[in-house]
Parts: structure tokens; sequence; C-alpha cells
């Protein structure tokens, strides 16, 4: 059952308290946007740092100049970084799936959304395909 007129019609609802209910729900998606986009800026600046930082560390190790010391601290720096690199990245993607499934309880006909994601265990929750997660089972 999809959020529409329709259904909202099915539960009694008048014409103004559906507009009312498409404005907060508007106003609650819109919230989610803004803080997607914020998230998804930050990232791009993370990635780009990262990178500026990733040639930096390449140049250093390649210059001839550099000492056998330096170059077992550069190693060491560089196993650093992937390790941040790798933890970075799992934890975008955990946050990518959580918005992804906070987005999808909105549109699920769950009484409350917001207090049923505080019951989910977002990890046995699997995306479909086109990152969608699959949540049928689990709201039933």
């Amino acid at each position: 059952m999809g959020f529409t007129s329709e259904a909202l019609a099915e539960l009694g609802l008048s014409q103004d308290q559906m507009k009312e209910v498409f404005s907060l729900y508007g106003k609650a998606v819109n919230s989610l946007k803004l803080d997607l986009e914020g998230k998804e800026q930050e990232n791009e600046s993370l990635k780009k740092q990262l990178q500026d930082s990733e040639t930096q560390l390449e140049t250093m190790k390649q210059d001839a100049t550099t000492s056998a010391e330096q170059k077992t601290a550069l190693e060491e720096l560089q196993a650093e970084y992937d390790k941040f690199k790798q933890q970075a990245a799992d934890e975008l993607a955990q946050t990518k799936k959580v918005n992804a499934i906070n987005l999808a309880l909105k549109d699920t006909n769950a009484y409350n959304p917001d207090k049923l994601m505080k019951f989910l265990d977002v990890d046995a929750i699997e995306l479909d395909e086109n990152g969608k997660p699959k949540l049928e089972t689990v709201i039933n």
C-alpha cells in the first residue's frame, strides 16, 4: 500500500487532513534530503583530501633522497591510512544504509517509522541491487 491520497481517503481522512499529512511528510522527507546532501558534500570533500594525501605519500615514497628509516615510517603510515580509509568506507556504507532504511520506512504504512527504526537490527536488513532495503518481512 503506497502513500497516496487514495490510501489516506480509505483511512477516512478529509481533504484538509490529507493536505496536512502530505505537508508533514514533505517536511520530513525534505529534512532527510538536506541531511543526505550535507553528508554527500562532506564525503566528497573528505575523498578529495584523501586523494591529495595519497598523492603526497606516493611522491614521498618515490623520492630517492628518502632514507630507509623514513621509507619504513611512510609504509607504516600507509598501513594506518589504509586501515582508516577502510573504516571510513564502512561507516559511510552504514550511514547510507540507515538513511535508506529511514526513507523506506517513511514510504510504508508503518504507524510510527521513527520509533520503529529504534527496534530494527540494521545489520540484518539487506539492500536490493538498487540500494533499497528489503523491509517487508521485518515490518510484518
